[in-house]
């Protein structure tokens, strides 16, 4: 991926690493130096691949953008030393050409071993504060990338930090802290203080294991700071079916509840609009102003699609603000204006791209644009008093770029399918992406992988584009469990229903064949990464009457025995246990875990299996991988066990994906 969305909750985490390839039979070489990269290079039923032009010929991913200091980070692959961190003066006027030879480079950090989360640049300590590691372990902290400066500084010390925010001075930092290896443990809202010599230090101001505080400080949503409190989310009894919002008075340290959730999927205060006496926060796709004065609630407005991001576009405490909201298929922005009851549109457009709000000063707005054909647009937003805006592009020499790196024909498409299974009974239609090779092979030797999870991705994906230029199809559906379409949808998963989106890749299956007249079932095969892991496994040893006799799957950082994940002595430790509480059930539902475990339905397998895992994974122990390829060897299954080392859940790297990838593609080479 070229770019840095905002976090939302796990997905952002479990998207597969981008850095993939460039169609070539014979091997095309697109960038001069993938020449000289033999280790970049994959192969596949005779063709040849060379993969280093997605990680070199645009070899820049913008970190984080500053238009009122005029500052843009960005990271690029330097050869011998992996991934940097620069940053840049730049011209928010003027279109840009990203130069690392004239920028200054940012500590001596490789960013592929470490965790690199959100950012934030910091006036006084001149330098982005982000939540890191040191070792891809998760054990995630606050710390300063200072520019020119050698090291990286640790900022605080504490087992996990969900997100913070910064005072509008820059001399105070607020964030909310675990101290466990799980998100069972105890959580803080802290405060980082900054001095004027650029020294810091950090207080607990409220842990949940305080009386006065009636929550569970351990989610991942935004916070909200100005001069008198700090807005903060919560779940009331560690439950992520009920988030709340809180403030912390900072005179006198009373909390106060703003919000109670109610089952929405996604709770989250705006930050920086409002001023000491309002503020805006959303739930789902409502979106909601609070009185601080009068601590009266107004729910202005509900949005026709899930709220994916926002931007300030104006000037003072309460300016309009750009809103996107989004569907697989399109974005939808929006400039409002928020009254006392209600909000104004002032105007609104829709565009076929997925889009990222990188950055926003003085009704200026840094925009990103994606989509499955394009790679990047980066473009520059000036809205008018009136909410019209005018783009122009930001970022020069990226129209090449795309033309160079896509490889597919890509198809949208809705898939409706009739689940008639007990546990989630009913009419589903589903979005989707098909992503066809411009030179598929014949019929009977074509592959067909479908994501099993976490698909339906309006983005370009390196994933996709490889395939096609190897021969392979891909399809990416936004299957039951998506965030996109509302509570309901997003929810529609979970225990009893975990199952569904199982269903719903099965009901795709039996698509394809259709469509393509496919002769084989066993030409198509399931991925997934996390969550996907467990769900491409299960779709081979699903137990149910919608089975069907597919060919291969491929899991990276899964689970596959879901009673050792909520059992602390046994070999599936986690640090999100809530979330697995969420979607799969509690210690005390054996039963269920049970049957939703691949480990308990080897037998139904008949298909090979590539696992791949990070060997300091904490999010999903790498015992899952060994143990379930230890019950497939047992069985005499065909399979391939990957343990990458030195990598956490978020594997990153262009040699280590080029090995994952090249052992998948043997491994769907081989498959009978």
């Amino acid at each position: 991926m070229l770019y840095a969305r905002k976090p939302r909750c796990e997905v952002m985490m479990k998207r597969l690493a981008a850095g993939l390839t460039l169609l070539c039979a014979p091997m095309v070489t697109a960038y001069a130096q993938a020449t000289e990269n033999e280790a970049l290079i994959l192969t596949f039923e005779g063709r040849s691949v060379d993969s280093a032009p997605y990680y070199y010929a645009f070899p820049y991913r913008i970190e984080r953008a500053s238009l009122e200091h005029r500052k843009l980070y960005f990271s690029r692959h330097v050869e011998g030393e992996g991934k940097r961190l620069f940053v840049t003066d730049w011209d928010p006027a003027a279109a840009i050409t990203l130069d690392s030879d004239a920028a200054t480079k940012v500590t001596d950090i490789d960013l592929n071993r470490i965790n690199f989360w959100r950012r934030a640049y910091n006036t006084r300590l001149n330098g982005l504060i982000a939540e890191a590691d040191d070792d891809k372990a998760e054990r995630m902290n606050l710390w300063l990338f200072a520019d020119g400066a050698d090291t990286a500084v640790k900022l605080t010390d504490v087992d996990y930090v969900y997100d913070f925010t910064q005072s509008k001075d820059h001399r105070k930092v607020y964030y909310t802290a675990r101290y466990g290896a799980s998100d069972a443990a105890k959580g803080c809202l802290e405060e980082l203080s900054i001095d004027e010599g650029g020294s810091t230090r950090t207080r607990q101001l409220i842990c949940d294991d305080d009386p006065a505080m009636p929550a569970r400080i351990n989610w991942w949503s935004s916070l909200r700071a100005d001069r008198k409190r700090v807005v903060f989310p919560a779940l009331k009894d560690g439950d992520r079916n009920k988030q709340e919002l809180y403030a912390y008075d900072l005179t006198d340290g009373s909390i106060t509840r703003l919000f109670e959730g109610h089952g929405k999927s996604w709770v989250g205060v705006w930050r920086n609009w409002g001023g000491e006496t309002q503020a805006l926060f959303s739930a789902d796709r409502e979106l909601y102003r609070h009185d601080f004065d009068t601590g009266e609630t107004v729910l202005l407005r509900i949005f026709d699609q899930a709220i994916s991001d926002y931007a300030l576009a104006g000037e003072g405490d309460t300016p309009p603000i750009l809103v996107s909201t989004e569907t697989s298929f399109e974005t939808k922005l929006e400039v409002l204006m928020v009254g006392p009851e209600t909000v104004d549109v002032l105007s609104e457009t829709s565009i076929p791209e997925d889009a990222w709000l990188a950055d926003d000063h003085d009704g200026t707005v840094f925009i990103g644009r994606f989509s499955p054909e394009i790679y990047a647009a980066f473009e520059m937003l000036t809205v008018s008093p009136d909410g019209t805006f005018t783009a122009r592009d930001a970022i020069d020499g990226l129209t090449e770029i795309n033309e160079q790196l896509s490889q597919c024909e890509v198809e949208r498409v809705q898939i409706t399918h009739e689940d008639q299974s007990d546990a989630s009974p009913g009419i589903v239609t589903l979005d989707a992406f098909i992503y066809r090779p411009r030179v598929p092979p014949p019929l009977p030797d074509q592959k067909f992988v479908i994501t099993a999870y976490y698909g339906g991705e309006n983005e370009f994906s390196t994933y996709h584009h490889l395939w096609c230029a190897l021969g392979i199809t891909t399809v990416s559906p936004a299957v039951r469990g998506d965030w996109r379409y509302g509570t309901a949808f997003a929810n529609s998963n979970d225990r009893e229903k975990a199952d569904a989106p199982v269903r719903d890749t099965l009901a795709i299956a039996r698509y394809l064949i259709e469509r393509f007249d496919i002769p084989d079932p066993r030409q198509i095969g399931t991925t997934g990464y996390s969550h996907g892991g467990w769900a491409a496994v299960r779709t081979l040893s699903y137990p149910g009457p919608e089975r069907l006799d597919l060919g291969f799957a491929i899991a990276g950082g899964g689970f596959y025995d879901l009673p050792a994940v909520v059992d602390p002595d046994r070999n599936g430790a986690t640090n999100i246990h809530g979330w697995f509480d969420k979607e799969f059930g509690t210690a005390n539902q054996g039963d269920l875990l049970r049957f939703l475990s691949p480990s308990q339905h080897v037998g139904m397998i008949d298909a090979p299996i590539f696992l791949f895992h990070g060997e300091r994974d904490t999010r999903v122990s790498a015992e899952q991988a060994r143990a379930f390829a230890a019950l497939l060897a047992a069985q005499d299954k065909a399979h391939r066990l990957m343990i990458v080392p030195d990598q956490g859940h978020s594997i990153r790297g262009p040699e280590v994906w080029t090995k994952i990838r090249q052992g998948v593609l043997d491994l769907i080479a081989g498959a009978p």
